[in-house]
C-alpha cells in the first residue's frame, strides 16, 4: 500500500538507497546505475532515504524517484521492507549497518565487492557483489539480473533475512573483540621474529 502511494507499480523493481546523500557514498554511481537500468528493464524505480549536502544534485541526477528525506524507527523498516533490493554502492563502509538493516527486512543487496558490504554478502546466496572497478555498469547489470529474474531475486531476499537475524550487538561486539585479540596477537608474533 505504502509503495503504491509513491507510485510504484507492483510489477516494478524498487531498489533503495539508504544513508547520507553524500559523494563518498557513491550516489553518483547509484545514479548512474539505475539511469542505465531503467533504458535496459523499464520497470526499475529508485527510493533514496536519506539527506545530505548532496541531496540536490541526487535528485536531478534521478528524475522520476523518490526523495524521503531523513526516516528513523518504524519508517526507515518500512521503507526497507518495501524496496526489493537495496542497492549499496559505497566503498567506503567500515562496518555496514544499512546493508545489515535492508538484509533484516528481506531486502538482498547489491554491493560493492569492498569494505563493509563483504562482511555479510556471500555473492549469489544473499546478494550480488559487484567489483567496483566495474562502476556503475556493473551495478546496473546487477540491477538488471534482478529484475528480469524475480525468482532469483526471491531466494537472495529469503537468504538475506536468515543472515540479517544472525547478527545482534552482542554477536558484533564478540567479533570485534576477536578481531582485536587476531590483531594483536599478529603484532606480537611480528615483534617477536
Amino acid at each position: 500500500e505504502w509503495r503504491r502511494s509513491l507510485g510504484i507499480l507492483d510489477g516494478d523493481l524498487l531498489v533503495s538507497f539508504d544513508g547520507r546523500n553524500v559523494l563518498e557514498k557513491g550516489i553518483d554511481v547509484f545514479a548512474e546505475a539505475i539511469n542505465a537500468a531503467r533504458a535496459k528493464a523499464g520497470n526499475v524505480k529508485a527510493i533514496v532515504v536519506g539527506d545530505g549536502p548532496e541531496a540536490d544534485r541526487f535528485s536531478k541526477a534521478l528524475p522520476d524517484s523518490v526523495f524521503t528525506g531523513f526516516l528513523a524507527g518504524e519508517q526507515l523498516a518500512r521503507a526497507y521492507a518495501s524496496a526489493d533490493v537495496f542497492l549499496n554502492p559505497s566503498i567506503t563502509e567500515s562496518f555496514g549497518y544499512v546493508t545489515l538493516e535492508a538484509m533484516a527486512c528481506v531486502s538482498p543487496v547489491i554491493g560493492a565487492n569492498a569494505s563493509g558490504s563483504v562482511s555479510f554478502i556471500v555473492d549469489n546466496q544473499n546478494g550480488l557483489l559487484v567489483d567496483p572497478q566495474e562502476g556503475a555498469a556493473g551495478f546496473s547489470e546487477a540491477v538488471v539480473r534482478v529484475a528480469n529474474d524475480r525468482e532469483l531475486l526471491k531466494t537472495l531476499g529469503a537468504e538475506a533475512h536468515k543472515t540479517g537475524l544472525t547478527y545482534n550487538w552482542e554477536t558484533i561486539l564478540d567479533r570485534l573483540i576477536n578481531d582485536y585479540r587476531d590483531a594483536i596477537a599478529g603484532y606480537r608474533t611480528a615483534d617477536a621474529a
